[in-house]
């Protein structure tokens, strides 16, 4: 892939290193990363979010750079790629994971234009019924056609899966009748799963999306909730985000749909398609049940904190 580089964009490599499982190509300045290309136009769109964001001074968000040609993607051994770059030397960004992510939205809200194919906002509704009625479909599926103990387990727990989801959608079209909404409810450049990325060595354009803010809100505290001792960190994160940008009452009850939704679950599923032993998926789906009591519990907890003074409504059986 060197070959590439110099013969294609006159890049001269001084080493290569490895980030995030990648093989980046260090020439000094920059790093560089090959990536090939399969939809055209996701990266399209996920192109022009990254290049805002680099000229808005994130320069660890990897930005693509044109060939020799001047275009984007160059065909190499009947394959289609682009190389991405990010600058070598960072400074170590010192400001609270809260307050990180709430100037990101602030900037990524300025961006003008909505995009088409990778925007979720005003969308889960919709994709939430999707997800749940493949994944149903495709668990009631492999439990028939490969009976296990993984299966089986995923059958005994298939009703509460099934209701939770329902009781989240339906909470979110109920919360679209929500007035109190602010500014902060607009759309912005969003992560597909926010795991303050922002903090990390290299944002990845493959990661980024368009959707209301709280979409990342949720997505880090959703792993709190299951990992983290106690509601400190959630808290913190919380009282930070709110510091640069409150939110609203709408933002909150979208929140609380988003994570009283279980995408950890469906994240859970997707990933383990592939994966043939069935006693280590049984083994992780028993530990990711026991870890939802907790969950569910600490939800309660403090949606009870931080929204008393809102009187905005939950599911009572949480």
């Amino acid at each position: 892939m060197e070959i590439l580089l110099h013969a294609e964009y006159g890049i001269n490599v001084h080493h290569v290193v490895e980030i995030d499982g990648k093989q980046g190509y260090d020439d000094g300045e920059h790093i560089y990363f090959i990536i090939p290309v399969q939809d055209k136009k996701v990266k399209d769109e996920q192109i022009t979010l990254s290049v805002f964001l680099y000229n808005q001074g994130y320069y660890h968000c990897t930005c693509p750079i044109l060939n020799k040609s001047g275009h984007l993607f160059t065909e190499y051994q009947q394959t289609p790629y682009m190389v991405i770059k990010i600058n070598q030397f960072q400074r170590e960004n010192t400001v609270g994971s809260g307050q990180v992510l709430a100037q990101f939205h602030q900037i990524g809200a300025q961006y003008s234009f909505e995009p088409q194919v990778i925007s979720s906002y005003g969308k889960w509704g919709n994709h939430w019924i999707d997800k749940l009625t493949a994944f149903e479909r495709k668990l009631l599926n492999d439990a028939q056609e490969h009976p296990n103990p993984y299966n089986q387990l995923i059958m005994d727990c298939l009703p509460y899966f099934i209701g939770i989801s329902e009781n989240a959608i339906q909470y979110f079209q109920e919360s679209l009748y929500e007035k109190r909404y602010d500014f902060v409810d607009q759309g912005s450049i969003t992560f597909h799963r926010y795991h303050d990325n922002l903090k990390q060595q290299v944002v990845w354009l493959s990661d980024l999306m368009y959707d209301h803010p709280v979409r990342d809100i949720a997505e880090y505290i959703r792993v709190k909730l299951l990992e983290a001792p106690n509601l400190d960190s959630i808290l913190l994160f919380l009282q930070d985000y709110e510091s640069v940008r409150p939110l609203s009452v709408f933002s909150w009850r979208l929140l609380y749909a988003r994570l009283l939704y279980p995408i950890h679950f469906y994240d859970f599923f997707a990933k383990k398609l592939g994966v043939t032993n069935s006693n280590e998926r049984h083994k992780q789906l028993e530990n990711l049940l026991e870890s939802q009591e907790k969950y569910e519990r600490r939800l309660k907890q403090l949606f009870h904190m931080k929204t008393e003074d809102y009187n905005i409504p939950m599911v009572h059986w949480l």
